[in-house]
């Protein structure tokens, strides 16, 4: 974008621009108080933080941070507060997949072109597009 080269722009188009300040306080800070409170408040949706982290690929922690958030979101009655890093017992719902292997898991990951899928997508470089005025 232009700018002055004193204070230049930078345009990174995010699945939701209004959550992307919260993973940049998280980034410096580590902190996710923060993230949880706008989530608690409604200020922002939980969908467009979790877009948002799959699109720049963070790290597995807010991942699981997300996770555990929505799982006490959707079922608060499971919550364990035993200060394990659970976020909530679904011993209910164990299902034995003793069976299974790891290359029968494996299996279902190759997309038809042979190509390794991740996350629902295939693993490619993508370029950065920059947009003029």
């Amino acid at each position: 974008m232009p700018s002055s080269p004193n204070h230049p722009i930078l345009f990174l188009p995010v699945p939701d621009p209004t959550s992307f300040h919260l993973l940049v306080h998280w980034m410096y800070f580590g902190d996710t108080r923060y993230i949880e409170d706008c989530l608690s408040r409604k200020t922002i949706q939980w969908e467009g933080i979790a877009r948002n982290v799959e699109y720049l690929d963070l790290s597995m922690e807010i991942k699981i941070f997300l996770g555990k958030w929505y799982a006490r979101w959707l079922h608060p009655e499971r919550v364990v507060e035993d200060g394990s890093d659970t976020a909530y017992s679904d011993s209910d719902d164990v299902v034995d997949d003793s069976d299974s292997t790891v290359s029968d898991i494996d299996d279902g990951f190759q997309s038809d072109s042979g190509k390794e899928v991740c996350r629902g997508r295939t693993r490619t470089t993508r370029p950065l597009s920059l947009q003029g005025p």
